[in-house]
């Protein structure tokens, strides 16, 4: 076996190991569990080294080491690589018999599934539906109707096209119409709603004689936002105690507090994200409350519905088993 590979053992037998117990690890645990047919003195050589590659960090209660960020991804990537079927441990069939049970609507469909990704996960499962599939803006004009009026048209990547009127104390110059025009054409065309709303804000930082004007081209987006969103679902939220990273109240607290309000729930798929599957770990995550969290969606699309369902947890989530589950499920609702 060379170097990098018995380093990448010891570096997932690490992994393995925090996943199941949440303890730091040790050399000595290593060699207890685990036939790595080294020594202990390698097997610390190989620790410290794996620690200045970023992929691990010391605890400081003890002399055990647990993954970083960082580890986390390697593992996960090699976690990809791999053959997703070999590591589903649920009933396919079971899950698709539930998943049919008592079923009225395509809502009915995806609410079962939130319920029962979380239970097969024993993380916190949210998921949401859209009633279109609308994704990203494709072009938008705003025109001078009369002195003071103006009319926004906006078109989106499913065909949609949409308008909204603008109302403001003064007028613009034409020349001001057509670099405001630019600006919002070079800034907002081919993001998602969520992201439009964002980029608003940094350009009103810029065109801050422009604010009221700006105000009401987000509150325009933000109508269309929450038109396109049908239903947010979330199940399983005392998952969480499942966990000894919420065994304090206060960071427990902030983790329930993320699902306050439909709109912390869209921001948590902010992102691109209309990739098959995504996995966002720690600070890899945009929302500074989410720096200690592992973050798993996939998107699907039933019955005209399309959306994203995922889990959310700690760091310390078994991805091995977590990863497929997610994709089985968005499979499973999409057939």
């Amino acid at each position: 076996m060379s170097t990098e590979k018995r380093k990448m053992k010891i570096l997932y037998s690490i992994i393995d190991t925090y996943i199941l117990r949440g303890e730091p690890v040790g050399s000595k645990k290593l060699l207890e569990e685990f036939d790595m047919g080294i020594s202990s003195a390698t097997i610390r050589n190989d620790m410290n080294s794996l620690e200045k590659m970023g992929f691990l960090t010391k605890s400081h209660s003890s002399s055990g080491r647990l993954p970083s960020n960082n580890g986390y991804r390697k593992y996960v990537d090699e976690i990809l690589n791999g053959d997703f079927s070999t590591n589903i441990t649920q009933d396919y069939s079971l899950i698709r018999e539930n998943l049919e049970k008592s079923i009225e609507n395509g809502e009915d469909v995806i609410e079962n599934a939130t319920k029962i990704l979380s239970a097969i996960t024993h993380c916190t499962a949210v998921s949401t539906s859209y009633k279109s599939d609308v994704k990203k803006l494709v072009s938008m004009k705003i025109l001078e109707v009369k002195p003071k009026f103006f009319v926004m048209i906006s078109v989106y990547d499913n065909g949609l096209v949409l308008d909204d009127k603008i109302k403001l104390d003064q007028n613009l110059t034409s020349k001001e119409l057509d670099y405001l025009n630019e600006v919002l054409t070079n800034s907002l065309v081919g993001l998602n709603l969520v992201q439009i709303n964002k980029k608003i804000d940094e350009v009103k930082l810029n065109l801050k004689k422009y604010e009221f004007f700006l105000n009401q081209v987000k509150y325009f987006f933000k109508k269309v936002e929450e038109k396109n969103i049908d239903e947010v679902y979330v199940e399983g939220l005392g998952n969480i105690f499942y966990y000894k990273e919420f065994s304090e109240t206060d960071k427990a607290k902030d983790f329930i507090r993320l699902f306050d309000s439909k709109e912390n729930i869209e921001a948590l798929f902010s992102s691109d994200d209309n990739n098959e599957l995504v996995i966002k770990i720690g600070d890899e995550n945009e929302k500074e409350d989410l720096k200690e969290n592992t973050l798993i969606t996939a998107c699907y699309k039933y019955d005209g519905i399309y959306g994203k369902i995922g889990i959310l947890g700690p760091t310390r989530i078994n991805y091995s088993e977590i990863i497929p589950d997610v994709k089985l499920i968005s499979l499973l609702i999409s057939k």
